[in-house]
């Protein structure tokens, strides 16, 4: 997978996106430590003149910062801006553009680590212009948009689940770069970068333990077109959201009932690809005649409960399972209860089957 850059700044990073190439290779750089978490919020503009030999490009303001904190929480930030594209020979402006972004992020977390993130952006761009100039090509734009950029440790690996909404004009983009962050050089990092077509997306991600940092870029642009007469506008509404899940994890409760026979556990240990099932003495109480303990529907082991104890049992390295325990046993009984019910002359209750089932997130 090659090593991706995403800059920081939210201009740098929309004109990256703009550019011929969407993204640049990091080059190494010394750098100070960066933070161990980090998320910040910003709602940028900026623009570009096509040729930056002919004409200059400027925007009154280029972004509105907010942070949230490393517990979680939320925040919006806002910006509307002004753009020009003048002419470097005559000093006139040839073409005009305007920006407004409205963003917002909402962030849990849960132990440290992340667990869930929600981004939206209303934005619109405007441009506009009187005579035809070399320099305003369909690459002059006025951009306007959101970004949000979380960098956080992932002590257990795990899976984040993208969903994305946008129309038709706009543009989203999700990242997530590991073993490094903007301004260091680190071999081991790897990144996967997703551009989301309009309508709603969605995609899963693995992110390994380390250090992380995640991306979503949202923008849209007004621009000009070769003949320097024709201008499109744009807006759009874009919106993001991401669970994070710890590879292993349950999914949801547990469905059926065991009567507190068995216990399927809360999670899986990746690290050796089994799960432990609890069988209660109360297995053993019940005269439970066997303990049937499936996973994806493949039997992985059967026993008979003689007192409270765990046992361990294999799980897929990839894909998520399913762990089952399928219990057939009699509601335990006293003497005098089963001396009663011979002297009526009645029979013993007969076994029942009782079978519990949860699913867990893969492995890898």
């Amino acid at each position: 997978m090659n090593i991706r850059y995403r800059p920081a700044a939210l201009g740098a990073a929309l004109a990256a996106v703009l550019a011929a190439s969407a993204l640049t290779p990091l080059a190494p750089v010394a750098s100070a430590d960066p933070p161990s978490f980090e998320i910040v919020l910003t709602a940028g503009s900026m623009a570009t003149s096509g040729d930056d030999t002919v004409c200059t490009a400027t925007t009154s303001a280029s972004d509105d910062v907010k942070e949230i904190p490393a517990s979680g929480g939320s925040a919006s930030a806002a910006l509307s801006a002004a753009q020009t594209i003048t002419d470097i020979a005559t000093q006139t402006v040839v073409a005009s553009g305007t920006t407004s972004s409205q963003v917002s992020a909402s962030v849990t977390t849960a132990g440290g680590e992340l667990r869930s993130l929600t981004f939206t952006d209303n934005s619109s761009a405007t441009m506009s212009g009187a005579t035809p100039q070399a320099c305003t090509g369909e690459k002059a734009r006025s951009v306007g948009g959101g970004q949000v950029r979380l960098v956080l440790p992932v002590v257990h690996p795990g899976w984040l689940e993208v969903t994305t909404h946008r129309g038709y004009s706009g543009d989203v983009e999700f990242q997530v770069s590991a073993g490094f962050y903007p301004g260091t050089s680190d071999a081991s990092e790897q990144s996967e970068l997703v551009s989301y077509d309009h309508g709603t997306h969605t995609n899963r991600m693995f992110v390994p333990s380390g250090r992380v940092v995640v991306y979503v870029n949202s923008y849209v642009y007004g621009s000009t077109f070769s003949d320097g007469l024709h201008f499109q506008s744009s807006s759009d509404a874009s919106s993001v959201t991401a669970t994070y899940t710890p590879a292993g994890e349950a999914i949801g409760t547990a469905a059926g009932t065991s009567q507190g026979l068995v216990t399927l556990p809360a999670s899986a240990d990746c690290a050796a690809h089994a799960a432990t099932i609890a069988v209660a003495r109360k297995a053993h109480k019940w005269q439970a005649k066997k303990v049937v303990l499936t996973v994806d529907g493949s039997q992985a082991l059967t026993l008979k409960p003689k007192s409270n104890r765990s046992v361990v049992i294999p799980v897929p390295a990839s894909g998520d399972f399913t762990v089952a325990a399928k219990v057939t046993a009699t509601k335990a009984l006293k003497k005098k209860q089963r001396r009663n019910l011979r002297a009526q002359g009645k029979r013993l209750p007969k076994p029942k089957t009782f079978t519990v089932q949860r699913t867990y997130t893969a492995c890898g």
